[in-house]
């Protein structure tokens, strides 16, 4: 069990280009694309990206008036967006600096495959964690052989959706598919093309 954050660690590893990368002029028109399309279908007020990497979808959710914020490791990520991003290992068990449950939409896209198998629960009950109840979590990630840097940990959807549903998420196919056709209905979407590849719906029930 990390437990202790190690953002040194991930700091060597992704580096400032690769948070540029992030929020490059044509990745941030996939992003405000998907985000319409998030805010379209589930209407958020608060929302929380995890492993935001340089913030593009958190800009571009504020840009429609989310309450956007974003979780990243690396501290070249934050320096991205100043002042909207936390500086947390997902790997690390401690509690993250946020309110945590309040949430409406969490997305944790193209970031649990950069985590080692031995964390993975801990990132899982992570997103779970910050989502109130009654809201929205979409979470993708890298498939076998889907390449990338850091990629350590790629599995198939079943994986992470028998993780996600075994902390209390429901899993949302026909939402899923809804939001890939609508992110696929642009073809500003192809920058960020990992969000139609692996984005999955899950709901969390409110009590």
């Amino acid at each position: 069990m990390l437990e202790k954050n190690d953002t040194e660690q991930l700091g060597n590893l992704y580096q400032e280009y690769y948070h540029n990368d992030g929020i490059h002029w044509q990745v941030m028109e996939s992003f405000r694309w998907i985000a319409k399309v998030l805010v379209d279908s589930f209407h958020p007020i608060r929302s929380i990206d995890m492993g935001c990497s340089g913030g593009g979808l958190v800009r571009a959710l504020e840009e429609l008036g989310v309450n956007a914020i974003g979780v990243d490791g690396s501290p070249a990520a934050v320096g991205r967006t100043p002042g909207k991003i936390l500086l947390h290992d997902l790997r690390c068990a401690q509690s993250i600096p946020w309110n945590a449950g309040i949430y409406d939409l969490v997305t944790c896209c193209d970031v649990l495959e950069h985590i080692e198998q031995e964390y993975d629960d801990v990132a899982c009950s992570h997103i779970v964690g910050a989502m109130a109840p009654g809201a929205t979590g979409v979470v993708g990630a890298a498939t076998p052989g889907q390449g990338g840097l850091g990629h350590c940990n790629c599995q198939e959807p079943e994986y992470w959706i028998g993780k996600l549903t075994a902390l209390g998420l429901l899993h949302d196919p026909d939402a899923t598919e809804r939001l890939k056709a609508g992110i696929m209905s642009n073809p500003a979407h192809a920058t960020a093309w990992w969000w139609h590849k692996n984005a999955v719906v899950y709901r969390k029930v409110a009590i």
